[in-house]
């Protein structure tokens, strides 16, 4: 959910985001917006991996915001929750389109998130009043979440910081630099050694 392809994907990723995220922690609260944002990601994780994807991006835990939206509109029903489940599933149609259109794009990751979303948002737009036990588990298990994010990310973080500290990396890296530089030199002069 946190690595993606490039700035274009991150950007894409981050504006729908900015976009959906408000929404849902206006309509669930900001625990069970979590809840939903990792419960989604991993569950379009799990399905991309075992489609044999190596999908990366967030785009799994956001169609699992739009699917838990559209299911708490048609839980609400009347005339507001109706439009939210209209737009939630325009969403998810240019969503299924773009996928279909453009190479490269995890299907079964977003696929995974429309699950996992939809579950998720069943139970967390619940008609069950606010507060008490059901809040603090919602609370709870959203700070597990995170913590558990963080840690993960950490152990991966971590060991590619103590292996950039070591010299030989930089040595790699100056002598790449100084072969491309060669190489550049050599093609604007026309050199015949123009490879390193």
């Amino acid at each position: 959910m946190f690595v993606h392809l490039d700035l274009l994907h991150l950007a894409m990723n981050s504006i729908a985001l900015f976009l959906l995220a408000p929404l849902a922690a206006a309509t669930f609260g900001s625990a069970r917006t979590a809840v939903i944002w990792f419960g989604a990601g991993l569950a379009g994780s799990a399905l991309s991996h075992f489609a044999g994807n190596s999908g990366a991006g967030a785009s799994g835990a956001l169609c699992g915001l739009i699917a838990a939206l559209a299911v708490y509109g048609r839980r609400r029903g009347g005339l507001e929750g109706r439009a939210l489940t209209q737009r939630m599933v325009l969403w998810a149609v240019l969503i299924l389109v773009w996928g279909h259109v453009f190479p490269g794009i995890d299907n079964a990751g977003h696929g995974g998130g429309f699950l996992g979303g939809a579950a998720l948002g069943w139970l967390a737009g619940g008609l069950q009043p606010r507060g008490g036990r059901v809040d603090r588990a919602w609370r709870t298990t959203s700070q597990a979440m995170v913590l558990g994010a963080i840690a993960v990310a950490v152990a991966f973080w971590l060991p590619n910081v103590l292996r950039g500290l070591d010299r030989r990396d930089m040595d790699v890296f100056q002598e790449n630099a100084a072969n491309a530089l060669r190489t550049i030199t050599a093609n604007v002069e026309g050199r015949p050694d123009a490879t390193p």
